[in-house]
């Protein structure tokens, strides 16, 4: 006769696994409120708080860009991959005369931001 359970029984360590990895989550979700952790500038880092960093404003920026126009946005791209060396930096290249022009991010984590309502 065929045992119901037996497929549970067979898959017990996977059930185990993903109920510990949860739990491990959810532990160092909590630990974190509890005791921020600090980042490599001695800031706190914890879920509560908006986080702030050096490439923030980049993703600011990148955001702005994606809420304005999408046929000055499609334009930027096309340039961007037709001359990828007009968008060369002066500390990379040396060449502190060309001008500037600015990346912009993937759309994921700009809308990632928008969509949560991230930010300062």
């Amino acid at each position: 006769m065929f045992d119901k359970f037996q497929n549970l029984d067979s898959t017990r360590g996977l059930w185990a696994a993903i109920a510990m990895a949860f739990a491990a989550r959810i532990g160092v979700f909590i630990g974190a409120l509890i005791w921020p952790i600090l980042n490599e500038h001695g800031l706190p880092v914890s879920p509560l708080q908006t986080q702030v960093y050096f490439d923030f404003q980049f993703y600011l920026n990148s955001l702005a860009r994606y809420q304005g126009s999408w046929t000055e946005l499609v334009q930027q791209f096309v340039q961007f991959y037709k001359s990828p060396e007009a968008y060369s930096f002066g500390f990379i290249s040396g060449d502190f005369d060309t001008p500037f022009i600015p990346l912009i991010s993937g759309p994921v984590f700009p809308l990632l931001m928008d969509s949560f309502n991230y930010g300062p």
